[in-house]
């Protein structure tokens, strides 16, 4: 259970499947591990970006998964 912002709610509401919305917010915690706040914001404005139609839950894992990854070094 969320201590600041209620995205449970909206995932429930999209009935985005356990197994998915834990995937999401792994992917999620992984850009904000020392910030409960921030990750649950981060969470609640992607699943509202889902809610209105500007994405998937694929999608948006994708998207944290890409961002996620460690950048090629310049040589």
């Amino acid at each position: 259970m969320s201590h600041y912002f209620n995205y449970e709610r909206i995932a429930a509401e999209l009935s985005v499947p356990a197994a998915q919305l834990a995937e999401l917010e792994a992917v999620v915690r992984d850009q904000y591990r020392h910030d409960q706040m921030l990750f649950e914001l981060r969470m609640l404005r992607t699943l509202s970006a889902v809610a209105e139609g500007g994405l998937t839950v694929a999608e948006a894992i994708a998207e944290f998964r890409a961002e996620n990854e460690p950048r090629a070094r310049a040589g």
